[in-house]
């Protein structure tokens, strides 16, 4: 998936950023698996079985939850969506990028 955001959008990404989003509860860097510092957006994609053990999902909550105090706009991909429909998530990804906010 970073492939593609790289193709559609050539300024500068990050990928697997630690150094912008900090929870609140442990004082540790968060993850954002793709950030474009210059759009304030982040792109998250979240794997089937990574994702759905309960202390990930709470930390989801809380990466959600800063990016919205830190105003960086965040799309969370799922696994099981990008395998069965890449073409509409490119889409999506796509108009996450370049719409206006």
């Amino acid at each position: 998936m970073c492939e593609y955001v790289r193709i559609i959008y050539q300024q500068n990404i990050i990928e697997n950023d630690r150094t912008t989003i900090i929870n609140p509860d442990t004082g540790y860097y968060l993850e954002l698996d793709i950030f474009i510092p210059e759009l304030r957006k982040a792109i998250e994609f979240n794997g089937t079985y990574w994702h759905s053990l309960s202390n990930t999902k709470e930390r989801d909550i809380i990466k959600r939850n800063q990016c919205k105090n830190e105003n960086i706009r965040l799309l969370v991909v799922d696994e099981s969506d990008w395998l069965d429909d890449k073409k509409q998530i490119k889409e999506n990804i796509l108009k996450f990028l370049y719409k206006e906010v």
